[in-house]
C-alpha cells in the first residue's frame, strides 16, 4: 500500500489509473488557497509530477494508456488536454462546470462525457459533437466508447418511460439501437467486437441483451440475463465482453457474473446478508468493485471475481489495518493495481495505490524470504479477523501450518 501524499498538499485525489500504473487526478491545496486551489498531477512509480497551471481550479479526470489525460478547468469553463509539460484548451463552453462528467478517453484520441443529461464526444480532428436525436433534438447521454470511436448512450436518459438506447459510429448520426422495441431501453457499454450491451424494461421484467453492429446494420440478440424488475439493477461490461453487476432480490443484495460467450449468470454467495449493493466499475481483467450495505447501514468496500467470489477490502491490505468506513475502490487496472480511498484519522481525504501481493509475501516487501517465515512463526495461533493482514495468509482467523506452507512454497522464487 502506497499512500498518495506530498508535502504542502492537503490531499492528492486520484481520478484514473491506466494499465502502466500511471495515475492522474488533482492536488487539492485547501478551499480558497492562492494562487491555485486544484492542480492536475501524474503519479507513477512513487514519483509525483505536478502539471504547471497559471490559474486557480483545474482537475484531471481521465487517462488513456498512452498517458494522455483530460480534465475540467473552471477558470475558463473548459475541457483541457493535460500532459506533464502543461495543458491546452480543447473546448470551452458556459455549460462546462464542476458537475461535467468525463467518462472515458481512448488511445485513438476520442473523449466522451456528459453535461447533465447532454452527452458529447470530442476528437482533435472533428472537434466537439453534441449527442442528440436527429429527429426530435432530444439529448442523448453518453455511456461508453470503444477504440473504433463508436459511442453508445441513451436518448432521454433520465426518463423512466421514454429512454431509448442509441449509438453513434465515428462521424455518423445518433441512431436508436432497437427502435422496434416498444419499451424503455438504455445503453450500458460497448466492447472491442462492436457488441453493445443494453437493458430493457418490459412488463415489470428487467433483461440484458447484446446488439451486434456490422456493416449491414444492427442485430438484436436474445436475453442474456432476466430478472424481476426493481430499481436497483446495475450492470457493467468491459472490452472483452464480460458482464457483471448487482441487484436486490427479496430485499437482499446479489452479485453476478457472465463471462463473454457464456450461457448463464453465475450468482455469487455472500457471507452475510446485505440489503443493498452499489457498483462502481468492472475492470478489463474482470474484477467488479463497489460497496455493500449491511442491515446496520454500514458500507463495506468489496472486489469480486467470478472465480474467487466476493472479497471485502477492510482487512485485505498487508501491513495495514482495516481501511475503515470511508473505504472505496475507484479504479482497477489490468495488472490488478487499485486506487482506493480509506479512513485516515476519521477523514475522507486519504487515497492510496494498492499493488497485488505476491503469494507467500507475508510482510509485503516484494520478496518471499526468511523474514516472512519469521513473521509467520511470531504470529502463530488464533488471530482476530480484523487484525493486520499478512501473517494470516488465507484470512481464516488463524496463523498455522497452511500459512507457513504458502510461504515455503514460494521461498526465494
Amino acid at each position: 500500500m502506497t499512500p498518495l501524499e506530498h508535502p504542502g498538499i492537503t490531499s492528492l485525489v486520484p481520478r484514473d489509473l491506466n494499465d502502466d500504473g500511471r495515475i492522474t487526478g488533482y492536488a487539492f491545496y485547501g478551499h480558497g488557497a492562492e494562487p491555485v486551489t486544484r492542480q492536475p498531477f501524474f503519479w507513477q512509480d512513487g514519483t509525483l509530477q505536478l502539471v504547471p497551471v497559471g490559474w486557480d481550479y483545474t482537475e484531471a479526470r481521465c487517462l488513456d494508456d498512452n498517458g494522455n489525460a483530460f480534465g475540467i478547468d473552471l477558470t475558463h469553463d473548459a475541457i483541457v488536454h493535460i500532459t506533464p509539460e502543461g495543458l491546452s484548451l480543447t473546448f470551452n463552453d458556459s455549460e462546462i462546470n464542476s458537475w461535467t462528467n468525463l467518462i472515458r478517453t481512448t488511445t485513438s484520441g476520442h473523449l466522451i462525457g456528459n453535461n447533465g443529461d447532454a452527452g458529447f464526444v470530442w476528437h482533435q480532428y472533428t472537434g466537439m459533437v453534441q449527442l442528440e436525436d436527429e429527429a426530435t433534438g432530444a439529448a442523448a447521454m453518453a455511456a461508453d466508447i470503444n477504440e473504433a470511436g463508436t459511442v453508445v448512450g441513451t436518448i432521454n436518459g433520465n426518463s423512466f418511460v421514454d429512454a431509448r438506447a442509441c449509438y453513434r459510429e465515428d462521424g455518423g448520426e445518433v441512431r436508436e439501437i432497437a427502435p422496434e422495441l416498444d419499451v424503455r431501453t438504455r445503453s450500458i457499454g460497448i466492447d472491442e467486437n462492436n457488441r453493445i450491451l443494453f437493458d430493457m424494461y418490459d412488463d415489470y421484467q428487467y433483461s440484458l441483451r447484446y446488439a451486434q453492429l456490422s456493416s449491414t446494420g444492427v442485430e438484436i440478440g436474445p436475453p442474456l440475463v432476466i430478472l424481476a424488475s426493481s430499481m436497483l439493477e446495475q450492470f457493467r461490461t468491459n472490452e472483452a465482453g464480460d458482464i457483471a453487476g448487482g441487484w436486490r432480490k427479496n430485499d437482499l443484495a446479489r452479485i453476478g457474473f457472465r463471462a463473454a460467450g457464456a450461457t448463464g449468470l453465475t450468482v455469487l454467495t455472500l457471507d452475510q446478508e446485505y440489503i443493498d449493493v452499489s457498483i462502481n466499475g468492472l475492470s478489463e481483467s474482470g474484477e467488479l468493485y463497489g460497496l455493500l450495505l449491511d442491515e446496520n447501514y454500514d458500507t463495506h468496500c468489496f472486489v469480486a471475481t467470478a472465480a474467487d467470489g466476493v472479497m471485502l477490502m477492510e482487512n485485505r491490505v498487508i501491513g495495514h489495518g482495516p481501511l475503515g468506513w470511508a473505504a472505496m475502490v475507484r479504479d482497477i487496472n489490468a495488472s490488478g493495481q487499485m486506487i482506493v480511498r480509506y479512513d485516515a484519522d476519521n477523514s475522507y481525504g486519504q487515497w492510496a495505490l494498492l499493488d497485488p501481493a505476491s503469494p507467500g509475501d507475508a510482510n509485503g516487501d516484494g520478496d518471499v524470504d526468511v523474514t516472512d517465515v519469521l513473521m509467520i512463526i511470531d504470529a502463530w495461533g488464533p488471530r482476530e479477523t480484523e487484525a493486520v493482514c499478512g501473517p494470516d495468509m488465507d484470512m481464516d482467523g488463524a496463523v498455522d501450518v497452511y500459512d507457513l506452507l504458502e510461504v515455503l512454497d514460494r521461498f526465494n522464487q
